[in-house]
């Protein structure tokens, strides 16, 4: 049986951060939470990514976070290392998700078969997504990503 504190802690928590690896359900667990608690949802992914595969500077990027986490309240789901100076500091409590290895894989190529299949923008505005070709035969892979790392 996991301790009252922290189930405490996190029931009165305002700014919650969700970190994990991919696949693990940190963005599934930081909606339902965000919907529960009746606070805002911040993916991460939907700062970061911009059109075409398009990665951000620092000086893109960082300002995005520290506007998102300026806000009294907020669930975060992130794993992004460059931003740990802007969110932690901000960070009332850390849900940590340790997923299974299998169960993340069997998670992330579900997720990439649905997405390329839909052809859904996987996030607003920037014109990504997933294609067979980039999550099964690419270097960019969604899957080795996940993998490898």
């Amino acid at each position: 049986m996991m301790p009252a504190a922290p189930i405490d802690a996190l029931a009165k928590a305002r700014r919650i951060t969700v970190v994990g690896c991919f696949g693990a359900g940190k963005s599934t667990l930081s909606q339902r939470f965000a919907k529960l608690k009746d606070i805002p949802y911040v993916e991460m992914d939907q700062l970061f990514w911009k059109p075409n595969w398009q990665e951000p500077s620092d000086e893109e990027f960082l300002p995005k976070v520290k506007n998102a986490v300026a806000a009294e309240t907020w669930i975060l789901d992130a794993n992004y290392s460059r931003t740990q100076n802007t969110k932690w500091p901000r960070t009332q409590v850390v849900v940590f998700l340790d997923t299974p290895f299998l169960q993340t894989i069997y998670r992330v190529t579900m997720r990439a078969l649905n997405c390329s299949f839909t052809q859904l923008e996987l996030w607003l505005e920037t014109g990504n997504r997933e294609t067979y070709r980039r999550c099964f035969m690419s270097r960019d892979s969604i899957i080795w990503w996940a993998i490898s790392n």
